[in-house]
């Protein structure tokens, strides 16, 4: 499942520039630009770990746990969805927050990130293979 409808990544996983504070460094994520306001949805049923702010970094952000040792990562969100606290379960798909860009950003976008057994992977194969099509079971078999 598609976290947002974006409009394109702005930033892909991997080294790059970083915009704001301009150094070469590593993107454990993919920037999904979308307008500010945007639904962000959770990508698979899970349980969230965190909801939180970081000034610098993150942002407005919300950390969702699922099977198999993975977890998603939302951030610089405008806001998180208020019944959001840890052990709250979400479904595929249910709205965790909108889009926004709160944190070290640079315009609205959702930073999405996965993560599998402790480490960061990059997800964008994933979300362009769920374009068009119901991918729950490929998201919690297959990456997690």
């Amino acid at each position: 499942m598609e976290p947002v409808a974006a409009v394109r990544v702005s930033s892909h996983f991997g080294a790059r520039y970083h915009p704001v504070r301009r150094v070469h460094d590593w993107h454990n994520g993919v920037d999904l630009v979308a307008p500010a306001g945007t639904p962000v949805r959770a990508a698979a049923r899970g349980v969230v770990k965190r909801v939180g702010y970081e000034r610098r970094g993150y942002g407005r952000y919300v950390v969702i746990g699922h099977r198999y040792d993975s977890e998603t990562r939302y951030a610089h969100l405008s806001q998180a969805a208020r019944h959001l606290r840890a052990g709250t379960i979400v479904e595929a798909g249910e709205i965790v927050g909108k889009v926004g860009s709160t944190g070290m950003a640079t315009g609205p976008h959702l930073h999405f990130e996965l993560w599998r057994h402790g480490a960061p992977v990059d997800p964008l194969p994933l979300i362009r293979q769920s374009e068009g099509a119901d991918t729950s079971a490929r998201w919690n078999k297959s990456t997690m």
